[in-house]
């Protein structure tokens, strides 16, 4: 099987379809938001895992590079912000993304 296109690092598909989820984000929280419904999320930035561990020793480079914290997130470094939107200590905020990512977006 031939794949009809070949998606990179920097491919513009990814981040096309981030705002896109963003954007569904506040559209979804305006027309639920009367009926009790809290809509938010969270936008992780660089994290290793098992699928990045892998990565090209260039591009993790590039990533902690431009992340001021100077690290890759882990899966525990959003536990917080899970529990905070999770909890009734959010319980005014809807339509939010919860930027987690080390200063990534900063620049």
């Amino acid at each position: 099987m031939v794949a009809m296109y070949e998606f990179t690092y920097m491919s513009t598909t990814t981040p096309c379809v981030k705002h896109l989820l963003i954007l569904s984000l506040g559209v979804c929280a305006a027309e639920w938001a009367a009926q009790g419904v809290r809509v938010n999320s969270i936008s992780p930035g660089h994290t290793l895992t098992p699928m990045t561990a892998h990565a090209e020793d260039d591009m993790k480079n590039a990533w902690l590079a431009n992340t001021p914290m100077g690290r890759l997130g882990v899966p525990a470094d959003y536990q917080g912000a899970v529990v905070f939107l999770a909890s009734d200590a959010s319980s005014y905020a809807t339509g939010h993304d919860l930027v987690v990512d080390g200063g990534y977006t900063l620049w």
